[in-house]
């Protein structure tokens, strides 16, 4: 039965575990993944504990309709190191906004109505309005950043190279372009009460 995690907290606390158990999540156990997971979980607490959002958006977020958002990630992904914090955070500000977060791997049927040119790239978020219809999604990266990674990847640059360049560049955005980003998508349900 799939995972379905109700808060950041609760997703926090089963990466925990992961990592106390020496593995991640999803099927394939490497050594590699295992260490991503370890990592992500240190880079997740520290971005989860000092991202704040703006006035501006905490308004514009707590002017909107009741809404449901579903996260589809995995324990070793970077990038959901990295955003995830900042969407819970985002979340935990709108009025009755059902907030899931759950395993790209145990929900494949859902994960490819979402692909990224034709990938299963992750982590991806989707919107849905009070009646369960999809209004919109995001991901896998804030776009400068999928830019730059697709422009390295395109050229053939090594993939622990893209690794880092990534990591470089949340470290300088400190989650603001995903912030805005996701103000955007948001917006279709702003006082829509």
């Amino acid at each position: 039965m799939p995972q379905v995690f109700h808060s950041f907290p609760e997703y926090l606390d089963a990466v925990e575990q992961l990592v106390n158990q020496k593995a991640t999540s999803g099927p394939q156990q490497t050594e590699a993944l295992i260490d991503f997971t370890r990592l992500n979980l240190s880079r997740m607490k520290r971005v989860y504990k000092t991202f704040k959002p703006s006035e501006t958006v905490l308004e514009t977020l707590r002017g909107m309709a009741s809404c449901t958002l579903t996260l589809l990630t995995e324990a070793w992904c970077g990038d959901a190191a990295q955003t995830t914090p900042v969407i819970a955070r985002l979340a935990e500000a709108i009025p009755n906004c059902r907030f899931s977060i759950v395993y790209r791997d145990e929900n494949l049927s859902l994960m490819d109505r979402f692909l990224t040119n034709g990938s299963r790239s992750i982590p991806m978020l989707i919107l849905e309005d009070s009646n369960g219809n999809v209004v919109n999604h995001w991901g896998p990266r804030p776009a400068a950043l999928q830019h730059k990674f697709m422009e390295g990847k395109n050229a053939g640059t090594p993939k622990a190279e893209l690794q880092l360049m990534s990591q470089e560049w949340y470290n300088s955005d400190k989650g603001k372009s995903t912030e805005a980003e996701l103000a955007t998508m948001l917006s279709p349900l702003t006082f829509q009460r």
